[in-house]
């Protein structure tokens, strides 16, 4: 089962007022750049799957490491798939590797809770921090035992669901998980600015700087 990369990113789409637009990348991926009123320019990026062949899933590990943060993607339904471990470990070592850059930001989107047990209910509104019936209380043990294996606090694990021809849940605190790092974001891109400059003044890197504030915020 997929992961439903492309699904939470039309969901994310869909929840606020935004143009979207599609930009071309060198690689199999594609952006998406949202424009949403008083709110900062958002570039989503829709990576290969990791599951691909190794090339593919190189090219989609040099996306994601270039990014100023990430949304790793992982499926309830299979929270523990050592293809997702392993790439998230290899994502974690070159973070580490990076001596003058900070670490990416970085927070997991659980899809597929609606299919957690009792499978046949979905309902929400739904309170998993706060657990009383059985499809809540499988939704904070999903979301537990994600942020054990991958090594993450499970405050940065959101459980959300797109479920097919039904309305999305949750995708407005994924929203909110993007807009609580964009700092950390641009920070992060200020250093690949600095480190990337190659002779240029510290004034053009400076005119660099605020012209991506501008952008960020404007």
């Amino acid at each position: 089962m997929k992961a439903g990369k492309s699904s939470l990113l039309n969901a994310l789409a869909g929840s606020v007022l935004a143009e979207v637009r599609a930009i071309p990348t060198t690689s199999n991926a594609t952006t998406y750049e949202l424009r949403a009123e008083d709110q900062p320019v958002v570039r989503l990026v829709d990576t290969p799957g990791r599951t691909a062949d190794p090339a593919t899933a190189k090219a989609a590990l040099d996306e994601i490491e270039s990014a100023d943060a990430a949304i790793w993607v992982v499926s309830a339904t299979q929270p523990a798939r050592q293809s997702d471990l392993a790439a998230f470990a290899t994502f974690r070592a070159r973070q580490d590797s990076e001596a003058t850059r900070r670490e990416a930001p970085v927070f997991i989107a659980l899809t597929h809770v609606d299919q957690l047990r009792p499978a046949a209910e979905w309902a929400p509104p739904y309170d998993p921090v706060n657990p009383y019936t059985q499809k809540e209380r499988s939704i904070r043990d999903a979301v537990t035992a994600v942020a054990e294996v991958f090594r993450v606090p499970s405050e940065h694990v959101v459980p959300v669901a797109l479920p097919e021809g039904g309305e999305a849940w949750n995708q407005h605190l994924v929203w909110g998980h993007i807009a609580a790092r964009i700092e950390a974001s641009q920070l992060r891109r200020l250093d690949r600015l600095i480190e990337t400059r190659e002779g240029s003044s510290i004034g053009e890197v400076v005119a660099q700087i605020w012209r991506l504030v501008g952008k960020a915020t404007g």
